[in-house]
């Protein structure tokens, strides 16, 4: 019997944040890549350097704001969750995208829930989301 893949419902996806004891899930790149699966499935690089730039992003700009960060690997599976995170009109999630391919090919998403850096990696500080997240 082949393996069923287990995907949150939007409703999970929703409350998800709840049971993180967090008000936001946070979906970034970073880390080894994960295949699709992986992802779909809750699969995270809990070692993503990524982590320590964006939960030190969110301690100094949004100290009352705690996350739950999830590193995704590469950029393909951040935009993945971008466009389910849009599509399915989920709340308390958003999705931090490096603005390098997507801005170059005219491919960037605009929804609430998608912030780009400013520049074309996360080393880029993102002021706009200091002042998005208010």
């Amino acid at each position: 019997m082949p393996k069923r893949l287990f995907v949150r419902s939007r409703l999970g996806q929703n409350n998800f944040a709840i049971f993180a004891e967090s008000k936001l899930v946070v979906y970034c790149e970073g880390g080894d890549p994960l295949n699709k699966n992986d992802v779909l499935s809750g699969k995270v690089n809990s070692s993503a350097e990524d982590l320590v730039f964006w939960e030190g992003i969110f301690k100094i700009f949004l100290p009352n704001v705690k996350p739950h960060l999830k590193p995704l690997g590469d950029c393909q599976n951040v935009q993945m969750m971008a466009d389910l995170v849009a599509s399915n009109n989920i709340k308390n999630n958003i999705v931090l995208l490096d603005r390098d391919w997507n801005d170059y090919s005219g491919k960037m998403k605009s929804d609430d829930r998608i912030v780009y850096t400013f520049g074309y990696a996360c080393s880029s500080i993102p002021s706009f989301l200091f002042m998005s997240f208010q």
